[in-house]
Order: structure tokens, then sequence, then C-alpha cells
């Protein structure tokens, strides 16, 4: 619908009118631009393309890239025995988890460093995110999330548990955050090991 807008305003833009219209004109065009950007970079977002074609790996590495530079953290990825491609739900969920955890760590936690481990132990993939942030009270989050206040933590939860996995958090005030999943893995999952380490900062 913008880019039909858009194409509309260019139309008329290019038909005679007076000058202080096109001067409108200009500025309705910058303004639909704009809203093009945030709408393709909110999309990218949402699920990258990456997610699908290349999987969970390349699709984090260039997220959390993203938030890094957004919000000037210090933000370290360890990907530990980790194939190139795990079980779709598990790949999709933990990118979901990813992008919750780091939007509420940008709009609440005021944290420096962030800290990103997906690993796989014996025969389960793990994935830990922390920070050190102002950290909060969980079991007062819960009560607010049962009660209809906020759904965050009890969605993260239920997705996590819908792909079969289990889900931790603690947290302490003024000393952090901590989020943990657990997948566990078939046999037929278990692949060729892959081991990196990376440090993102602004």
């Amino acid at each position: 619908m913008l880019t039909a807008l858009k194409i509309d305003l260019q139309d008329i833009q290019h038909s005679e009118v007076g000058e202080a219209r096109l001067g409108s004109l200009t500025d309705s065009l910058e303004l639909v631009d704009r809203l093009l950007t945030q709408v393709r970079s909110l999309a990218l977002d949402l699920r990258p393309s990456l997610l699908d074609d290349l999987g969970l790996v390349p699709a984090l590495r260039w997220y959390v890239n993203r938030q890094a530079a957004r919000n000037g953290w210090i933000l370290s990825l360890s990907l530990e025995r980790i194939a190139e491609r795990i079980p779709a739900p598990i790949e999709v969920s933990c990118f979901r988890v990813v992008q919750e955890a780091l939007t509420n760590i940008a709009k609440y936690a005021k944290a420096k460093t962030v800290d990103l481990t997906l690993c796989r132990q014996a025969q389960n993939i793990t994935l830990i995110i922390q920070d050190d942030g102002v950290g909060f009270d969980v079991m007062l989050a819960k009560q607010r999330a049962l009660g209809g206040q906020s759904i965050g933590l009890l969605g993260l939860e239920e997705r996590v548990r819908l792909a079969g996995g289990s889900f931790a958090i603690s947290s302490v005030p003024s000393e952090g955050t901590r989020l943990e999943l657990c997948f566990p893995l078939t046999e037929q999952q278990l692949t060729t090991p892959e081991v990196t380490a990376e440090v993102i900062s602004p």
C-alpha cells in the first residue's frame, strides 16, 4: 500500500501543480520513503531470510551485530560444537527468544555488556543470554504476567516448551539477568561440531 501511495504521489508530482503543492508533495514522498524503509527493516528483523536460507548461526551473527551497533553494547557471541543446521523448530525458537531478550535488554536493563552462548552439550542444544543490567524481581514479573499485565515471560516460556525445550530465568536487582534454554536432540540430529567464539563491540 505504501508503494502504491508513493507511485500515486509521483504521478501527481509530475503533473502540473503549483509550487506550494509541489513542496508538500516532495515532503510527502520523503515521508513515504522513510516509512517504507522502517517497514522493510521491521520485516527483516522479525524473520530474516538468513534464518531460512542459511540457518540459526548466520542469522544470530547478523542480528546481534545489528543490535550491538544500535545499542552500544559490548556483545559476545560464543558458538560451541554447533553444526551448520539444527532442527527448524529449535532454530526459530532460539532466534525469537534472542529477539525478545535483546529487545527487553535495550528497553529496560541499562546493560553495557551482553553475552550469548549457543552450544551443544551431550544430546542437548543450550542457549544462554546474560546481561549486566539492572535486573528485576522474577517472581513479581511472573505474578504480573499471570495477572495479564505483561505476557512477555509467559510467551517466551510457551514458545520454548512448544518446541520441546525447557526455559529458566534468573535475575538479581542491580546484578543482571540470565536466560537459559535447553532443547533435546535425537541421535539423527547430532552432527559434526563447529567451535567458534566472537566478541562484538560498537
